[in-house]
């Protein structure tokens, strides 16, 4: 996946923003006179050291408005390629080599300077950055504001922090201070560029864009309207979840002296290439198959128990959410051309610390091997309703967010987030008959795949993939239920 890329180039003054979107995470590169800094880099450094290099420019400031919990930083490479300095937020508890900046402080980019400034509450370390005109005495240009402000909402609380809810609203009450102490005393004028775009699991109301002034933020954005402490803690706490398992074992390793050498050799085991015996040893000994294949192939023939992650899906999050580096290891099956992307993908999260290797030819060595693959078969949707809705009463899973599932559902479907069918079907308890037919839906996209493997993969043997989900049975006019 190539980042989507942005720039503002005036004067001295160059900017770069680039964004992952299956992260929905931004990045900056911000450099004046053959001076830069990196802010919240990824872990894909050439992005930046690439472009520093067409200008002639080197990277001397690296700056974390927070130690990331939802995928590996690019800080540890970028420091040790160029010797750069890291700055991140008060009390991050950081491990290695690190600087927080007085406020009174500054690093120097040029004509340009960038201060820090301290907005507790995401997390007890978030800091913004503000860019300032040197020559037009420090005037406010912009600010790169992490997760404290975001286009159209700020972030829940990191709960990777604050577990309790008494944690949560102490949380809450600094980040009410921050936005409004901090950030709102700031000219109209200035540019926010923020961390995350919409999509991010812990902003759900935030917007999709990539910039926007703080005057107009002042009149759209739900976080800086006029609300009482109490009333402000309590519409943040609304929008605080839990993490996905994995952000705890990610936000460990950000912080954690971990060498730049070690996260590349990482990289290179998890491309080590195992046999059809080697990829079944593994297996018994517990380790995961994520076949990463389209879900149409991975429906078509798969290995037994294996887990499908299509890389057109958001498979970052879902991975992270379904499982921890901490507690399983994994094998990989590629799609063929795809070897790169899919590794690049997986180290994002980590996965490469855990990945025992990728199974060498691909599923047509398992095939070929003369083991047999199972299926799931598919039922279009106006004949899912026509013979099926309608003429029985069939099991159903519904495994779209609660939210989507309570705007509308099938009568007597059971709702089970992708999210939660881990822990779900991981339990003994039996939903469904094992030896009735399972329908199994999500909007139309990748999701319902993912929930067929993981249902055969707990032993329900009769599971039928409703091609293309909520969407195509709404264009057939079936009957939901709304709550």
């Amino acid at each position: 996946m190539n980042p989507t890329i942005v720039i503002l180039e005036e004067e001295n003054l160059f900017i770069q923003q680039f964004q992952l979107s299956n992260l929905s995470q931004l990045s900056y590169y911000v450099e004046c006179k053959g001076i830069a800094a990196v802010i919240n880099p990824v872990r894909d450094i050439c992005l930046y050291s690439q472009l520093a290099e067409s200008r002639n420019a080197t990277i001397q400031f690296i700056l974390l408005t927070e130690v990331p919990c939802d995928y590996i930083s690019g800080h540890l490479i970028l420091q040790k390629l160029y010797q750069a300095q890291i700055f991140v937020g008060p009390q991050s508890n950081c491990k290695f080599d690190n600087k927080t900046l007085k406020e009174t402080e500054a690093i120097t980019l040029g004509d340009y300077q960038l201060r820090q400034i301290y907005t507790p509450g995401h997390s007890i370390e978030s800091c913004c950055y503000l860019l300032e005109n040197v020559i037009q005495s420090c005037k406010p240009v912009a600010v790169f504001s992490g997760n404290t402000l975001l286009i159209g909402d700020t972030c829940g609380i990191n709960t990777t922090q604050a577990q309790t809810i008494e944690e949560q609203t102490y949380l809450a009450s600094l980040l009410f201070d921050s936005l409004r102490n901090k950030i709102l005393t700031l000219l109209d004028t200035t540019i926010i560029y923020p961390g995350h775009t919409s999509g991010f699991i812990l902003a759900p109301n935030a917007k999709n864009g990539l910039k926007d002034t703080l005057l107009n933020q002042k009149l759209v954005n739900r976080s800086l309207q006029e609300v009482t402490r109490e009333q402000f803690i309590q519409q943040l706490l609304k929008i605080t979840t839990e993490v996905p398992k994995n952000y705890y074992f990610i936000s460990e390793l950000n912080r954690d002296l971990v060498q730049a050498d070690l996260l590349e050799s990482k990289l290179q085991s998890a491309k080590q290439l195992v046999s059809v015996d080697e990829l079944l040893k593994f297996q018994q000994q517990g380790s995961i198959i994520l076949d990463c294949r389209p879900y149409a192939d991975f429906l078509n023939g798969f290995i037994e128990k294996s887990v499908n992650m299509s890389l057109s899906t958001k498979i970052e999050l879902w991975i992270s959410m379904m499982y921890s580096c901490k507690n399983n290891n994994f094998v990989v099956i590629c799609q063929p051309g795809k070897e790169e992307e899919t590794y690049t993908r997986l180290a994002r999260i980590g996965l490469d610390f855990t990945i025992k290797g990728t199974l060498q030819g691909g599923i047509d060595a398992y095939t070929e091997s003369g083991k047999v693959l199972q299926k799931v078969p598919n039922i279009d949707a106006a004949k899912f309703k026509n013979e099926i809705y309608q003429q029985q009463a069939p099991y159903s899973m519904d495994v779209r967010d609660e939210q989507d599932y309570q705007a509308g559902h099938l009568e007597n479907s059971l709702n089970v987030p992708i999210s939660q069918m881990s822990e779900a079907f991981s339990s003994n308890i039996d939903h469904f008959p094992k030896d009735q037919p399972i329908y199994v839906f999500c909007n139309g996209g990748g999701r319902a795949p993912l929930g067929c493997s993981i249902l055969k993969a707990n032993g329900y043997q009769n599971v039928v993939h409703v091609v293309g989900g909520m969407s195509k049975l709404k264009e057939n006019a079936i009957q939901l239920i709304k709550q």
